[in-house]
């Protein structure tokens, strides 16, 4: 109690020695004594000597369960808690929540389930979810927590406030923004009662439910919030806070949303003066206040002033790195580009776009630490930046952005089925012929189901409308537009011009047209289409319409009236079919793909997440729909190198497509080379090798010989047959698919490079170094030419090349090669492990020529890998080179002193 714990250490110690001597060391009382020790450990951040203890202490009280006259299980309670929380101190999650939850268990049985003491174990369990980022889960904790509190020790509350502030958290985290308010609310007034209205806790809650009112546009509620936070924090901490500011921050906002710029401005001037006081004037959060100043200025239409403080803004931040251009001068970059745009200065909007365009994509290829908005940024950049161009008449590069920020939509719907509905017949049909690819088993099943129904009309018009869909998805347009037509005159007979079963005909001919790429007549159909929807306020097709729209607008490269068509759509379906609907599933998982080939991964992350509980619910695990969502998902966390999940993803996804598919189909190879990648790329090549054997079978099975897809999985096993030693398994997959590549794409084409650059470092591993070297040289040459001299492939291209160089001591070349490798990295990469390995052989290089500047080069390479950790194997690969020039330079002390460093951390890692 008086944090003297290695004192209360020894004395426990000697009290356990006693107590062993005199009770036996399986006495309860040995247990009491290991529980506090182990305390003391945790104390002391000795965790794994805690742990120990508490372990020691069930033990003994285990042995004991049967004597219940000896046993306090209060102290088994204690413990396991204890536990609990050292393992979450150890980040061992699981564990911990293992331990929480027998302590639950054991209360519940021993002292019954709304036990207050139950409360405490909750909230750390719900805490440990909340670290897991598993929300839901933390939600259930801390409901239940705060459950039995209320029912035992009341509201009014420390413990009580606590709960319902991480339940405000928890709503907000899940985007349940009602739910956060109510649940900060009552955590306000808990607290308000058990601390006072003028206590930090008090206000810390005011502050986040202000946050949250903010995202439910309740603006005024939310500056009241804001307001007395302010008020307390400055009675509390004075005028002059960084707390302070940052309130000042967002009332601004606040005020902004609400169009009260003068007000918005009178509060980030104050923020400002506060942060310039505190931080100094060229501090990131001075410059941070200033873009939030021009972003008001801007919407006040005040854009001279507006640009003045974007500028300052940027000068700031550039100064504060070194002249560098971080991410936060590409944001406001943007910003201000957008405000010379509104001006009407097209060509310096552009100028700033292209500069903000540019950062991004430095740091997109070099930096693992991006907000998870990052690629929507650069989806955004570039709309706005194609609309510039496209002012001016600079169509050609409106087009090239328009094209990065928006892939072509998939030449299919992917709707639910259930017979009630035509349309979701159709949608079902489609979805199930086009994974399938069977569109003769497709049409056998609409005929077959005209010589069931020859009577009825409404059916007839059906399955001409479900043939027509599958004729198009075969691009027999003129045969699929026939079919169409048969349906609608059908339908315009049975229900006049105005009926929806006539406004679905049109919107699939709409379709084909947008298929033969007649955008205009898709346009003309659709519009017809809408009107009549709209006229029987049919929010279900309206919806339909919405997104075909959409579709239209973004091939017309109109992205953002594209987008607006789509979120519509999802909105009506919401708002008609309800929030679990399948069809609200399959819009999402549709919106998701869009986002994917955006590159607006977490957006893309988010509804795919959503459709798939979706259908999970509606439709189980194994269905193909939720399969495919699943698989989606997995590709997202690929391009995100986060393996472990998609490896998570798309196992279970494989799972499901054998089970409904069989083995030999497209989409199980398709799923079977996506889980081999995953695999090679986290180091697993025996499972790499497994999946992408089977992928190349069956691909070699359905598809040509020389398809593009079959030469990507032998690229795929020819590079993991490279990771396992089996080179020459290796050049026969990687050949074969260089000569796929170079006839269906082009002896210039990327993947071609890629191949190359695979094969020359096979090459390199036999020894056969001018075979490397020519494979090598063409890669850099296909790289330079697709790329520019200035991309990272570029750079680590060079640097195989000079390795190789200097392994045929060709010293003054390769040491050409290293260094044009390393300006580029420099730019792109500049703390990456490529640097580093370049800047070591640099200094190998300059040794005996250069000592000065090889040791220049050692040093930049050992700060770099030291980022990894001070003590990793490479970081003592370079201190034996830097051991080796100072010996050489008679330095002896010095190289005595860093070989000794990399004695001991060769001990530390090898033993």
């Amino acid at each position: 109690k008086m944090s003297d714990h290695r004192a209360a250490l020894l004395t426990l110690r000697e009290c356990l020695r006693l107590r062993k001597k005199l009770l036996g060391g399986k006495n309860v009382k040995c247990g009491h004594t290991l529980h506090w020790i182990g305390r003391q450990h945790d104390q002391l951040s000795e965790l794994e000597k805690a742990l120990a203890c508490f372990l020691s202490s069930l033990r003994i009280y285990k042995s004991n369960k049967h004597n219940t006259g000896n046993l306090d299980y209060w102290f088994v309670f204690k413990t396991l808690h204890s536990m609990g929380n050292t393992y979450a101190k150890k980040n061992e999650n699981d564990m911990s929540l293992k331990c929480f939850n027998e302590e639950i268990r054991l209360k519940e049985s021993k002292l019954g389930e709304g036990h207050a003491s139950i409360a405490q174990t909750l909230f750390n369990a719900g805490d440990v979810y909340v670290e897991k980022e598993n929300y839901e889960k933390g939600t259930l904790y801390f409901e239940r927590a705060f459950e039995v509190i209320t029912s035992t020790i009341g509201e009014d509350n420390e413990l009580a406030a606590n709960t319902l502030g991480r339940l405000g958290v928890m709503y907000e985290k899940q985007q349940d923004y009602n739910l956060s308010s109510i649940r900060f609310t009552s955590s306000y007034k808990t607290y308000e009662k058990v601390k006072g209205r003028e206590h930090l806790d008090t206000v810390s809650v005011a502050f986040k439910l202000g946050c949250v009112m903010d995202k439910l546009k309740t603006h005024v509620t939310a500056m009241d919030c804001y307001k007395e936070s302010l008020r307390v924090r400055k009675l509390l901490l004075g005028s002059e806070s960084e707390d302070v500011a940052t309130i000042l921050v967002k009332m601004g906002e606040n005020y902004s949303q609400r169009r009260m710029y003068s007000d918005a401005i009178t509060c980030f001037e104050e923020a400002l003066d506060i942060g310039r006081k505190i931080f100094g004037h060229s501090d990131v959060f001075v410059a941070d206040v200033l873009h939030h100043m021009a972003k008001v200025l801007q919407k006040d239409k005040e854009h001279e002033k507006a640009l003045i403080f974007f500028k300052e803004s940027i000068r700031i931040i550039r100064k504060g790195n070194g002249e560098k251009d971080t991410l936060n001068v590409a944001i406001i970059s943007a910003d201000m580009a957008k405000c010379y745009e509104e001006s009407q200065n097209i060509e310096l909007a552009i100028t700033n776009y292209s500069l903000s365009l540019r950062i991004w994509d430095e740091h997109l290829q070099s930096s693992e630490d991006l907000p998870n908005d990052a690629d929507y940024t650069v989806h955004q950049i570039l709309c706005r930046l194609g609309g510039a161009h496209e002012k001016i008449g600079n169509n050609s590069d409106a087009a090239k952005c328009f094209s990065r920020a928006v892939e072509t939509y998939k030449e299919k719907d992917d709707q639910g089925y259930e017979k009630e509905n035509i349309a979701k017949l159709f949608s079902k049909t489609a979805h199930v012929l086009a994974l399938c690819g069977d569109y003769d088993a497709a049409l056998a099943y609409y005929n077959e189901h005209i010589d069931l129904v020859p009577d009825d009309q409404e059916q007839l018009a059906n399955s001409f409308f479900s043939m027509g869909n599958i004729l198009s998805k075969r691009n027999e347009h003129n045969a699929s537009i026939e079919k169409y037509e048969n349906a609608l005159e059908i339908r315009r007979k049975i229900y006049g011009s105005k009926h929806d079963a006539v406004a679905k005909c049109l919107f699939t001919v709409a379709i084909v047209h947008e298929k033969k790429q007649c955008l205009d007549l898709a346009s003309e159909c659709l519009t017809e289409a809408l009107r009549i929807f709209k006229l029987r306020h049919n929010d279900v097709e309206t919806a339909s319409t919405l997104h075909a729209f959409g579709r239209v607008l973004g091939k017309k490269l109109d992205v953002k009236a594209a987008t607006e068509c789509f979120e519509e759509s999802i909105r009506l379906r919401k708002q008609s079919l309800g929030t679990d609907n399948i069809l609200v599933a399959s819009t999402l998982h549709q919106y998701g793909v869009m986002l994917f080939k955006s590159h607006d991964d977490e957006k893309a992350l988010l509804k795919l997440k959503e459709a798939l509980q979706i259908r999970k619910s509606n439709q189980g695990d194994n269905n193909l729909q939720t399969a495919d969502t699943l698989y989606k998902i997995g590709e997202i966390f690929a391009r995100k190198n986060n393996y472990t999940m998609a490896i998570n993803c798309l196992e279970k996804v494989l799972a499901a497509r054998k089970n409904s598919l069989g083995n030999d189909n497209v989409d199980v190879s398709n799923c079977q080379f996506s889980l081999g990648v995953a695999y090679l790329e986290e180091g697993l090549y025996e499972k790499a090798k497994i999946c992408l054997l089977e992928a190349v079978r069956i691909k070699t099975n359905l598809c040509e010989e020389n398809s593009v897809e079959l030469s990507s999985a032998r690229h795929a096993l020819g590079r993991t047959y490279a990771k396992t030693n089996m080179y020459t398994e290796a050049l026969e997959y990687l050949v074969k698919a260089l000569r796929t590549r170079k006839l269906k794409q082009g002896n210039d084409a990327l993947d071609c490079a890629y191949s190359l650059q695979s094969i020359g470092e096979v090459q390199e591993a036999l020894g056969k170094h001018e075979e490397a070297l020519n494979c090598l040289n063409e890669a850099l040459r296909i790289f330079k030419l697709n790329n520019g001299t200035s991309h990272v492939d570029v750079a680590r291209t060079l640097e195989s090349i000079g390795g190789i160089l200097l392994k045929k001591d060709e010293r003054e070349l390769s040491l050409l090669r290293f260094q044009e490798s390393l300006s580029i990295h420099q730019k792109v990469d500049c703390n990456s492990e490529s640097t580093a390995n370049v800047l070591m052989n640099i200094g190998i290089l300059l040794g005996s020529e250069c000592p000065t500047d090889a040791m220049d080069h050692l040093k930049q390479s050992l700060e770099i890998r030291k980022l990894q950790g001070n003590e990793h194997e490479k970081v003592a690969d370079v201190l034996i080179e830097i051991a080796k020039l100072l010996n050489m330079q008679e330095e002896s002390d010095g190289a005595i002193e860093c070989f000794r460093e990399v004695l001991r951390i060769l001990k530390l890692r090898l033993g």
